[in-house]
């Protein structure tokens, strides 16, 4: 549920700041655990040889900080190679065109991953081992209940960043109306870009938790 609480939190800022309905959040999902596959496994087989609990317990912060970064930099990437272009040519018919966009998006990004990962499967046994934790006779998997955790941290702050900084009142701002915001000094593009990298962040935060 926190996962997929993330996941919703990046859709309905892009659909509300940029108005694009993304169908290819799921692919940022993607990338967000491909990337945790890649960072943890390394570090996995080392502890598996050189134990050290300290690393143990950090380790999976750090694959999910590196996931979260690598899916905020596809996204901004997605809006200065992508949705940036089709702006500048056109607005007509932008939510059906943002719309197939990010559906060619999404057949380009799996059909990638297949040629270049392959088909086989790839994935976390576990990021962090002991026994369960246990809440009034119920058994949680430790990393189902850290990932509860971290849902509801990066809920916490993204709340606190929209509301109380100068940021996210600007990305408020451009949500209600993006000439007003030029008129009163807002970048509207570095808007744009980091709106984008931060829905995509999210997805990529869920995918590896």
């Amino acid at each position: 549920g926190g996962m997929l609480a993330l996941v919703a939190i990046g859709l309905s800022l892009l659909l509300g700041v940029m108005n694009v309905a993304s169908f290819v959040h799921g692919e940022y999902f993607m990338i967000g655990t491909l990337v945790a596959y890649f960072v943890f496994t390394p570090i996995n087989n080392y502890l598996n040889q050189n134990p050290n609990e300290v690393l143990a317990f950090l380790a999976p912060l750090l694959t999910i900080f590196c996931a979260t970064i690598a899916g905020g930099i596809a996204g901004a990437l997605t809006e200065i190679f992508c949705f940036a272009p089709m702006r500048r040519r056109s607005r007509e018919n932008w939510v059906m065109n943002s719309f197939l966009l990010t559906v060619g998006l999404a057949v380009l990004l799996i059909n990638g991953h297949l040629l270049i990962f392959g088909a086989d499967f790839k994935g976390i046994v576990g990021y962090w081992t002991g026994a369960p934790i246990t809440i009034m006779d119920v058994y949680i998997s430790k990393d189902r209940f850290y990932a509860f955790i971290l849902a509801v941290v990066v809920i916490l702050l993204f709340w606190a960043f929209m509301r109380y900084t100068r940021l996210g009142r600007a990305i408020r701002a451009v949500s209600m109306d993006e000439t007003g915001s030029l008129m009163v000094g807002i970048n509207l593009t570095g808007i744009l870009i980091f709106t984008m990298g931060l829905g995509c962040a999210l997805a990529a935060t869920a995918g590896a938790s």
